[in-house]
């Protein structure tokens, strides 16, 4: 199965927020141990670095960098991207150039934590624990 990954589920990690942490890490552990063939927006990379830099510092923002380049693939972000995300229904344009570039990759699915900022998304979504009870039952 294929994925991508919201923002917030990364850094639900990063940033060890709770109470989701625990599922978002097994999100997560799923990519790394092969279980979970799992994408990444490349323009998610750079709120990572953003969003934990000031809220961890730089150290941790470069490690969290790292650890997705590592482990996931990149779904891009080109000119053809951004024009679907402005022709999507989807009222958040960063969530639809997530969706957008996910279709493009042809993952199985959304993982976040805001199910209805991707209502309406061409890709089924679902919460790191929803997607969790799927794996356990392929």
């Amino acid at each position: 199965m294929t994925a991508i990954i919201d923002t917030n589920v990364f850094l639900d990690v990063f940033l060890e927020r709770k109470p989701f942490l625990a599922a978002s890490e097994k999100i997560l552990a799923h990519v790394e141990s092969g279980t979970l063939d799992g994408f990444c927006c490349s323009a998610t990379i750079t709120d990572i670095y953003y969003i934990v830099r000031r809220g961890a510092g730089e150290k941790v923002a470069m490690n969290s960098v790292r650890a997705v380049t590592k482990t996931f693939r990149y779904a891009p972000v080109d000119h053809t991207i951004i024009v679907d995300a402005l022709d999507s229904d989807l009222p958040d344009f960063e969530d639809a150039i997530v969706a957008s570039s996910g279709l493009r990759c042809g993952v199985s699915a959304i993982i976040t934590r805001n199910l209805g900022d991707f209502a309406g998304a061409p890709t089924p979504s679902y919460t790191p624990e929803e997607f969790l009870k799927l794996l356990t039952t392929e």
